[in-house]
């Protein structure tokens, strides 16, 4: 049986181009509203607001005479991957960025419900499957599960992400906050223990994150939720670590602790690169029921980070979320901006 693939992004541009201005806008805001505290749609105008932050986007590029302040527009939303030809300092967002958003900061259904909607088209069909020859897992893409006896090391295709929107490694290591301001990227944590764990605060209830583990991802897709989690964090809400956390492995989230101090750890030292970076290359490893991703961000096409994440369909305080893959630890590699972390 073929599985659902997402949308092509040939055919979700051309969704886009089918519609005027004001369907746009309203699609816009439709996708924004599904993380944000109040959006107002008022073509070509749509006003986010997320926590104190207030982000005003411009739907297609300014009209000759307009009202609108170019100086006022935090970004300019186009139909086209090209920049608009407009001398403003304003954040351009592709198609790509929409459909960025569409598939990793909605879960499946409201990303379904959303696109045959507004665009008259479903986010998730069998018809959008890859032929063999042309397959190909990519950071914006949910790929297919690798058979569990696959040791292979593939490089997957680097991805620029513009910026818009919507854990530690080795053998049982986790984030764990060092003394002062420093990081240790290594815990030892045996990971056959049946001692119940002590002091975890649990998984928040679906609907409180923007997604939500769940048995048909494989490990590569959690760690590419992860990372597009915190790319697109919110600083204030910390929506996205909140999303990190809530991949996370009952023992890593035992070593760890709240979401403050997800956000903590993740925010000074060697990963505050997971925050900012402009592109990203992950290499996916499996062996049965344990997995390694290396990941590699970049800005300006240089290197500011290297990590291996290390996941597992480990038990977890969730019934629901038992055998999914949830990350275990994640650690900072030789090679990164500030080299190997051991502990």
């Amino acid at each position: 049986m073929t599985d659902p693939e997402p949308i092509p992004l040939e055919e979700f541009t051309a969704a886009l181009e089918s519609l005027d201005r004001a369907e746009f806008a309203s699609f816009v805001g439709q996708l924004r509203a599904v993380t944000a505290d109040e959006v107002d749609v008022e073509p070509p105008l749509v006003t986010v607001r997320t926590g104190d932050t207030l982000t005003e986007l411009l739907v297609g590029t300014p009209d000759p005479g307009s009202e609108t302040d170019p100086g006022e527009i935090d970004g300019i939303v186009t139909r086209a991957e090209e920049p608009p030809d407009v001398d403003v300092d304003a954040t351009s967002i592709t198609p790509s960025d929409l459909r960025q958003r569409l598939l990793w900061g909605l879960r499946v259904n409201e990303a379904q419900a959303l696109c045959e909607r507004a665009l008259g088209m479903p986010a998730y069909s069998t018809r959008y499957a890859v032929t063999p020859s042309s397959a190909g897992t990519t950071a914006s893409d949910p790929p297919r599960q690798e058979p569990a006896s696959s040791r292979t090391e593939r490089p997957v295709l680097l991805v620029s992400l513009v910026a818009l929107v919507v854990l530690a490694a080795g053998a049982g290591g986790v984030f764990v906050m060092g003394t002062g301001d420093s990081v240790t990227a290594l815990l030892a944590v045996d990971d056959t223990t049946d001692e119940p764990p002590s002091e975890v605060e649990p998984l928040e209830e679906p609907g409180a994150v923007g997604l939500e583990p769940t048995c048909n991802r494989s490990y590569l897709h959690v760690v590419q939720i992860q990372m597009n989690a915190l790319k697109y964090n919110n600083d204030t809400t910390n929506d996205g670590i909140r999303t990190v956390r809530q991949f996370a492995s009952l023992q890593n989230r035992q070593a760890v602790g709240s979401v403050e101090d997800y956000a903590r750890l993740i925010k000074g030292g060697s990963y505050a690169p997971m925050l900012s970076y402009d592109s990203v290359r992950y290499t996916p490893r499996r062996i049965n029921d344990t997995a390694w991703v290396e990941v590699v961000t970049f800005e300006n096409d240089t290197e500011t980070g290297r990590y291996e994440f290390r996941l597992s369909t480990s038990r977890t305080d969730t019934e629901r979320y038992d055998g999914c893959w949830m990350t275990d630890s994640v650690r900072v590699l030789q090679g990164s901006t500030e080299g190997e972390q051991t502990g």
